[in-house]
């Protein structure tokens, strides 16, 4: 029961203190946010979860970013909204509109959702800021965070009760 319970807390202690690349970090809080964005119980959240889980990111940071951006696309709902209403009532994209929705497996991904579809431009619209941002402050904070994480007990406790929990 113990080591069940920690761990998602060793879970996160291996994706701060883990010695991937900036660019996995990046990647990873970057499809987070897009993942987080999107609504969920559609094919677009879950072909974004297997981008997300086939490319090379980390996963730690990556579920933790989509974690919080879940929790803050609610609040955005009124702006993607608007997104997806005015791009789903564009003259020029109409005829795209009703072929996608009348296509048998395109309706899964409910783009005909205004809130749906606003969410997917605007993480796709802040993927590569995101990505850019996050990478620079990994890039010079990341041996600075490692070196205040492995000062605590509790943090090499907690990796060694992962590697303990193989065993037993």
């Amino acid at each position: 029961m113990l080591p069940q319970f920690f761990s998602p807390f060793r879970f996160l202690a291996k994706a701060f203190l883990s010695q991937d690349s900036p660019k996995q970090l990046a990647m990873g809080v970057a499809l987070g946010m897009v993942l987080g964005l999107v609504p969920k119980g559609n094919m677009t959240a879950a072909c974004i979860g297997i981008v997300f889980f086939a490319l090379r990111s980390n996963l730690g940071i990556g579920l933790l970013s989509a974690l919080v951006f879940t929790s803050i696309a609610g609040f955005l709902d009124p702006v993607t909204h608007a997104i997806g209403a005015h791009l789903l009532q564009a003259d020029g994209l109409h005829s795209l509109w009703t072929w996608m929705y009348n296509t048998p497996p395109l309706p899964l991904f409910a783009l005909n959702n205004t809130v749906v579809l606003g969410s997917l431009i605007v993480g796709l619209a802040l993927f590569y800021p995101t990505y850019r941002g996050t990478f620079k402050v990994v890039e010079k904070y990341q041996p600075q965070i490692i070196e205040f994480l492995n000062r605590y007990k509790i943090t090499r406790w907690l990796l060694r009760a992962e590697t303990a929990a193989k065993f037993t």
